[in-house]
């Protein structure tokens, strides 16, 4: 689909802002991926030696999370997570009973191309797991901790259709933590760690990368106002 963040480090960078994406391994463990971005950090010119503001989007936010409060890095002084699941979210359990027992849509997964049991960072996503994570990678207390949530639906024509079979199963599953919505991927409530900005938008898991592919309406102003907000917050902090 091109760039993860499409056309955000463009847009944040009208602010004279330094902005650099740290790129991660797709399949690695959330304590690989930590170390990938703390090395980045202290080895980027721009950036080594310096204080950052990180904004991790999903995964990312917790690849973060681990980077600050495990691998103790003195370089972020404030995390915002973007549609991270905190408290795990259910598919990563569906993923993971896939997995270990061959399930049907596991091969069918694997016949288009994808590998559920090749992404170890599945696992640790599971809500069982999380628990632990959470306990393991506690607030660092001289770190800021911001948040954004959203979610969409399918009936206001503001989920993707590349979003549709994680969002069918997350809604039939009833699952306790997706009785808020969700963003098709993640659940509403799981979205949640430190302060809450920007308030809740419409959009989806990829609308918050400003990625809007098979989607009935743009909405490529209200991901850009999302990461607005998120600068302003940031700015209003004192960061």
């Amino acid at each position: 689909l091109g760039d993860y963040f499409e056309g955000i480090p463009q847009f944040y960078a009208q602010t004279s802002t330094v902005v650099k994406t740290a790129q991660l391994p797709t399949d690695g463990t959330i304590e690989e991926r930590a170390a990938v971005l703390k090395n980045f950090l202290e080895t980027d010119p721009d950036l080594k030696g310096h204080t950052v503001n990180v904004i991790g989007h999903s995964l990312g936010g917790l690849d973060a999370r681990w980077c600050i409060s495990v691998l103790h890095s003195t370089q972020i002084i404030t995390l915002t997570t973007i549609g991270t699941p905190h408290l795990g979210t259910p598919l990563a359990d569906w993923a993971t009973n896939q997995v270990e027992h061959n399930g049907l849509w596991y091969w069918l997964f694997r016949l288009v191309g994808y590998d559920m049991g090749s992404r170890r960072f599945l696992r640790e996503l599971t809500t069982f797991n999380m628990k632990r994570f959470n306990e393991m990678a506690s607030n660092a207390y001289d770190v800021r901790y911001f948040s954004v949530r959203t979610r969409a639906k399918f009936n206001d024509g503001n989920m993707s259709w590349l979003l549709w079979f994680p969002s069918f199963w997350l809604e039939g599953e009833n699952h306790y933590l997706a009785a808020n919505g969700h963003d098709g991927m993640v659940p509403f409530d799981s979205q949640l760690w430190g302060k809450e900005i920007a308030g809740s938008s419409e959009i989806d898991h990829l609308a918050q990368m400003n990625h809007h592919e098979l989607k009935m309406m743009s909405q490529k102003q209200d991901s850009l106002m999302l990461w607005q907000k998120i600068y302003e917050n940031l700015e209003a902090e004192g960061y």
